[in-house]
C-alpha cells in the first residue's frame, strides 16, 4: 500500500492511498515515485479517456513516463544498454554475457527487435516462442526458455532503471521433461581410465581430475601447479576457471572450493612432466594452456581407445563423479 500526503504550492493538501500493482518493497517504492510525479505535474487523475471507454476509477494510475525523446527504445536499440547496465554491473560471468548477446542477436532481435521496450506484453513472449520454433524446430525447450528469461529480465531492467513499475506479464516458460544425466557405469569408467593411461599421462590425469575429483572443463584448463596441495592431505584448491583463453577468478559457484584427491589421481599428477617456469598443469602445442576443444579431443581419443561410443564431452565425467559420490 502507498500512502502519500502531497502539499501543493497554493497550500492545498491531497492524500493518495493506492495499492501497488507489484507487491514488493521495490515495486511499491517505484509506484510511489510514479504517483508523486503525476501529482507534481498536475496530471494525477487526468488520464486521457479512450473513445467508448468510461473509467470506473477516480484516481487512475498515471501512464509510465517515456525515456528521453518521448518514447522508450526498441528492443534492438536497448540490447547493448541492457548488457552494459545490467549483466556487466551485476558481474555475470563472461560466458553468461556471451550467451545473452547470442540470444539477443540470433533470436530476440529478429522476432521483436522493432518493438519498443515499454510495449512488451505477454503476447510478445508467445510471439518469440513461435518465431524460434518456426525458425529452428530442433531448438531445445531449454534454449527457448533462456531466450524468454533474457527478454523478461531486459524489460524489467528498463522499468527499474526508469524508476517505473513494470506491467504484469507472463513469460510462459515451456515445461521441460526431466532428463537423466549421462554417466559412465563403474566398469565402463574404469575401462576409460585404463585407456586414457595408454593414450598418455596427460590424458590419464585429465580423466581422473574429472571422474575422480569432479572438476569442470574450465577448471581443468585453469589448474595451476600451486593449486595442488599434498600437506596435510592431498587436495586441489580450485579458485579459477578458463574461458576464451583467459583465466578468470572464481569458479562457476563464485567461491573457491577444496577437493580431495584419490591416491591414483595424486600419482597421475606426479607423473606429468613439468618445468620450473610452467604455471598451468596442462599445456598444448606452443606451451599454451589447454582449450575446451583440446580437452574434448583428448577425451575423445581415450573413448576411442576404450571402445566407448562418445564425443569427448567432459561433463559426462563430472556426472560420473557425482553418481559415484552418491553411491
Amino acid at each position: 500500500m502507498v500512502d502519500i500526503n502531497h502539499h501543493y504550492p497554493d497550500g492545498r493538501t491531497q492524500r493518495v492511498r493506492a495499492l501497488s500493482p507489484v507487491q514488493t518493497k521495490r515495486g511499491a517504492q517505484a509506484h510511489e515515485r510514479e504517483l508523486l510525479r503525476a501529482l507534481q505535474a498536475g496530471t494525477y487523475g487526468k488520464a486521457k479517456a479512450q473513445p467508448g471507454h468510461t473509467s470506473r476509477t477516480h484516481n487512475p494510475i498515471p501512464q509510465p513516463a517515456r525515456a528521453e525523446g518521448g518514447e522508450s527504445p526498441t528492443i534492438e536499440d536497448f540490447a547493448e544498454d541492457f548488457i552494459a547496465g545490467h549483466s556487466v554491473v551485476e558481474r555475470l560471468r563472461d560466458s553468461t554475457i556471451d550467451s545473452q548477446r547470442g540470444i539477443l542477436r540470433n533470436h530476440i532481435a529478429p522476432a521483436l527487435g522493432s518493438v519498443r521496450v515499454d510495449a512488451i506484453r505477454t503476447k510478445h513472449f508467445g510471439r518469440l516462442k513461435r518465431a524460434m520454433s518456426a525458425k529452428k524446430p530442433e531448438l531445445s525447450g531449454k534454449t527457448i526458455n533462456n531466450a524468454l528469461t533474457v527478454l523478461s529480465c531486459m524489460v524489467k531492467f528498463w522499468y527499474e532503471r526508469e524508476g517505473l513499475t513494470a506491467p504484469r506479464f507472463k513469460a510462459g516458460l515451456i515445461k521441460l521433461d526431466e532428463v537423466e544425466a549421462e554417466f559412465y557405469e563403474p566398469a565402463e569408467y574404469e575401462q576409460l581410465v585404463n585407456a586414457a593411461a595408454d593414450v598418455g599421462p596427460d590424458v590419464h590425469a585429465l580423466v581422473l581430475l574429472m571422474g575422480d575429483a569432479g572438476l569442470r572443463q574450465g577448471e581443468v584448463c585453469a589448474l595451476h601447479w600451486d593449486d595442488i596441495r599434498h600437506e596435510p592431505e592431498p587436495v586441489l584448491r580450485l579458485k579459477r576457471s578458463r574461458y576464451k583463453n583467459e583465466d578468470q577468478p572464481g569458479t562457476k559457484g563464485r567461491k573457491p572450493r577444496t577437493v580431495p584427491m584419490t591416491p591414483r589421481l595424486v600419482a597421475a599428477l606426479q607423473a606429468l612432466p613439468r618445468n620450473r617456469r610452467q604455471e598451468h598443469v596442462f599445456l598444448r602445442r606452443g606451451d599454451l594452456p589447454l582449450t575446451a576443444k583440446a580437452v574434448q579431443y583428448r577425451l575423445a581419443k581415450a573413448e576411442t581407445r576404450a571402445g566407448i561410443d562418445g564425443t569427448g564431452l567432459s561433463h559426462k565425467l563430472r556426472h560420473t563423479f557425482a553418481t559415484r559420490l552418491v553411491a
